[in-house]
């Protein structure tokens, strides 16, 4: 991992001004960051609209009814996006469809440690045993990722 750290310090470009945007990280509020703060924003609708409707709005109508739940009244546009995939399904498909995307997370996760273990144990020493333990690993790894990011997205 530290090896890898070093390839990607020494030989990756990274754009101009990407270090700058990124200090924006912690300091948004301070320095007026609009991107940041409407994301804030979009998210406190998405969470206004899952409460007035707990069946959820429909899928893929977010944007649409974005402009009834906009306190800011366009301030950041209009018929936005809510930048968070979680948000976005407990704002679509309500609280029980919220539920059963958590499940379905939860669930792919085990399942996945699950093939880790039948690897490790029943295929040690295989290429397939490699193979099985390495992917589902790595969908793991994706996953949690997944998870963590798509709040800040």
């Amino acid at each position: 991992m530290i090896s890898i750290g070093i390839f990607v310090i020494l030989f990756v470009p990274i754009p101009e001004g990407y270090i700058d945007r990124l200090q924006t990280i912690t300091t948004y509020n301070e320095i007026g960051e609009e991107s940041a703060i409407s994301r804030i924003h979009f998210w406190h609708v998405a969470w206004n609209m899952a409460l007035d409707n707990p069946f959820g709005v429909g899928m893929h109508s977010f944007n649409a009814a974005y402009d009834r739940y906009d306190f800011l009244f366009g301030r950041y546009g209009h018929s936005r996006s809510v930048h968070n995939s979680h948000l976005q399904t407990l704002a679509e498909n309500g609280f029980l469809g919220f539920s059963v995307w958590i499940w379905l997370f939860f669930s792919s996760l085990n399942t996945c440690l699950n093939i880790r273990r039948f690897a490790k144990n029943q295929l040690a020493g295989t290429s397939d045993g490699r193979f099985f333990e390495t992917m589902a690993g790595a969908l793991v790894v994706s996953m949690v990722c997944l998870l963590y990011t798509s709040r800040c997205v």
